[in-house]
C-alpha cells in the first residue's frame, strides 16, 4: 500500500479525533471517555501541526508535533487498529525525525501514560530514552491513578 505524508488541516480535525479515539481504545482499561474530541483537535492545531499519513482512501496514522525551543514535542502518535504491527507508526516516526532534523530541532520529546508498558518498549527500540517522570494531576478521566514516563531522542 502505498502512503503519502501530508500536514493536516483545520477541516480534518473530526477525522483526526475519530482515528485516535480508534487507535487508544486500549487505555479504555484505565480512563473512562473518549481520548480527544474535533475541538481539542483544532485548539492543538493553533499550537502545532499533526502530520497524517494516508493512502487515496483513508487516513492510517497520525501524529501531534509541537515546537518547543529546539526540541520538538511529539504527541497522540496514533495508527487504525488494523494497521498496527505492520510498520505504518515507524514509518511515520521516521518521517516526524526527518522533518524535525531538518526544521533545525535537536530533539524529540514525548511522553506516555506509565500504565503502557508497550509504548516504552516501542520507543526504546526507536532510539528513546526514558528522562523521568510527570504528574498526570489534574488531567481528567484516569479511573486509576497514573504518571507520565517522559523520554526523549537526540536527532
Amino acid at each position: 500500500m502505498l502512503w503519502k505524508f501530508r500536514e493536516a488541516k483545520p477541516q480534518d480535525a473530526a477525522r483526526i479525533a475519530e482515528l485516535v479515539n480508534h487507535a487508544f481504545q486500549i487505555e479504555r482499561s484505565f480512563k473512562n471517555g473518549e481520548r480527544t474530541d474535533a475541538a481539542q483537535i483544532e485548539a492543538m492545531l493553533a499550537r502545532g501541526r499533526f502530520l497524517l499519513m494516508q493512502n487515496d482512501d483513508s487516513v492510517g496514522a497520525c501524529v501531534y508535533l509541537e515546537p518547543r525551543k529546539d526540541h520538538a514535542y511529539v504527541g497522540m502518535l496514533s495508527v487504525a487498529p488494523e494497521l498496527q504491527g505492520s510498520g505504518v507508526g515507524s514509518q511515520l516516526l521516521q518521517e516526524v525525525e526527518r522533518q524535525s532534523r531538518s526544521a533545525g530541532f535537536q530533539a524529540l520529546d514525548l511522553r506516555f501514560v506509565h500504565l503502557r508498558d508497550d509504548l516504552s518498549a516501542y520507543y526504546s527500540k526507536r532510539g528513546f530514552v526514558e528522562t523521568g517522570t510527570e504528574s498526570a494531576e489534574g488531567i481528567p478521566n484516569f479511573t486509576v491513578p497514573v504518571h507520565f514516563i517522559s523520554m526523549s531522542k537526540t536527532l
